[in-house]
């Protein structure tokens, strides 16, 4: 538990710092985004006819009724016909980034990066020197793939999310849980083989 819970906040810090990196300094975080005006009036039009924060799907139904037969047939011919789409809406502003936000982001990838030190050290077992570094990069690949794919490719098939923020999401997931695994790898042989050379040289004595 101490060797996961070491490698998992340190694992944690080096996807913290790739999402900065993918976001701040690259254009990964921008892929897949459009903007819209500062000045747009769907902006004063949103104020004035949504009051609720939430996440607004369009053309809506009314919710916590069972639509009719007819009443089904007129919204399934609206999204056929279009504009259908998502929108999450907040009618308070806040800051873009705040530390409460950077906080919360951080104790979310230690939490994750925590879960994938427990797979390698299953996988590993009782030693992580003998494993080779090749095949703790290829778990953590695949942990990064497979938390983009049960989520964000249903994202793309219903939601219509656009391809360029899902592969953006490929690239954040699969770059940073293996640079993590990476990390947690390397640092995990370090620790081993010091513990080598310190019962060695008790041995000697």
């Amino acid at each position: 538990m101490k060797k996961i819970l070491g490698a998992g906040l340190v694992g944690g810090l080096v996807v913290f710092l790739w999402g900065f990196v993918s976001h701040m300094l690259l254009p990964v975080g921008e892929m897949g985004f459009s903007q819209m005006p500062v000045n747009s009036p769907l902006l004063d039009a949103m104020k004035q006819y949504l009051s609720a924060e939430g996440l607004y799907a369009f053309p809506g139904t009314e919710v916590g009724r069972k639509q009719t037969e007819a009443e089904d047939a007129v919204w399934t011919g609206k999204y056929k016909q279009g504009p259908t789409g998502l929108l999450l809406y907040h009618p308070t502003g806040t800051d873009p980034i705040s530390p409460k936000r950077l906080g919360i982001q951080l104790a979310t990838d230690i939490f994750g990066a925590m879960l994938l030190a427990y797979l390698l050290v299953a996988i590993a077992g009782s030693t992580c020197a003998q494993i080779p570094l090749a095949k703790f990069l290829r778990v953590s690949a695949v942990a990064g793939l497979f938390s983009w794919s049960s989520i964000e490719i249903a994202y793309w098939n219903w939601y219509g999310f656009p391809c360029a923020f899902v592969l953006a999401e490929l690239i954040d997931q699969i770059v940073g849980w293996t640079l993590a695994g990476l990390v947690m790898a390397l640092l995990w042989r370090r620790s081993e083989r010091r513990a080598i050379r310190q019962a060695e040289r008790i041995w000697e004595h």
